[in-house]
């Protein structure tokens, strides 16, 4: 090799990679891959893979009123972690959506059954249904109905879930609860959800604090490729950036309830 070449491909190997592209970039290409014939192949279906999540939050936090509560280990749930809301420190998720996907950590338990309560800034109940349980731990999201009121923008919520642990006596109920609010996305992150591929959507979420939708979107992916171990490597970095690491490899349990 002639000394001019060596010093290119030098130069060429020397290139760092932009770190943002790299960030929202998926570790495999768009682009045709070579077949062994020398032709190109193209796969039949994008599949995501490793997708960098780190939840940026928002300055605003819950609305100082009432008290919503964390659970505690009740005789009707095993295991050393306690039922738990998948949800920032701050105990307030936003969302986009009217009708958005709540997800919590559901310990093994004795419950069959548990109730989702959704209630306003003035603690008036909006929305309450009943969820059935089957007594697999793991990581469980209820979607609040299209049949349930849409929450309106900027309003803030209480959404409470609770598991009946002896349904002839609700005061044993084990239960947790946040907020949520449905904020108007701006016109520059509106632009960018319209041109997004659904791979691109727990990062852009992410990114502009929107929580519910980060998740929800995430989960959507992993539903449909549940062996791919880069998106299981998101979704624990997700839930980490908001010191959620203690469920954070936790199953995400088949099956939605409420959809």
């Amino acid at each position: 090799m002639s000394p001019k070449l060596l010093v290119l491909s030098f130069m060429l190997l020397s290139i760092p990679l932009n770190e943002g592209l790299a960030n929202a970039a998926l570790s495999t290409s768009d682009r045709p891959q070579a077949s062994a014939s020398g032709q190109e192949s193209r796969p039949s279906t994008l599949q995501p893979t490793r997708i960098s999540l780190k939840f940026r939050l928002p300055r605003k936090g819950a609305p100082n009123v009432g008290v919503v509560g964390g659970a505690t280990r009740g005789q009707c749930t095993t295991g050393k972690t306690p039922l738990m809301a998948l949800i920032p420190s701050n105990r307030l998720g936003l969302t986009t959506e009217t009708h958005p996907t709540f997800f919590l950590y559901v310990p093994e338990t004795k419950a069959t059954s548990a109730e989702l309560v959704l209630k306003d800034i003035k603690n008036k109940d909006v929305y309450r249904t009943k969820v059935a349980l089957t007594g697999v731990p793991g990581v469980v999201s209820v979607k609040l109905p299209q049949n349930a009121p849409a929450l309106e923008v900027d309003k803030y919520y209480r959404w409470y879930f609770s598991m009946a642990c002896q349904p002839d006596d609700r005061l044993e109920d084990v239960f947790v609860g946040a907020w949520v609010q449905r904020v108007a996305p701006d016109a520059s992150l509106a632009n960018s959800l319209r041109r997004a591929r659904q791979r691109d959507l727990p990062r852009l979420y992410a990114e502009n604090g929107i929580w519910h939708d980060s998740l929800a979107a995430l989960a959507l992916l992993r539903e449909a490729n549940p062996k791919d171990t880069r998106l299981a490597g998101s979704w624990r970095e997700l839930l980490r950036s908001v010191g959620l690491n203690q469920v954070s490899e936790e199953p995400l349990v088949a099956g939605r309830t409420n959809r």
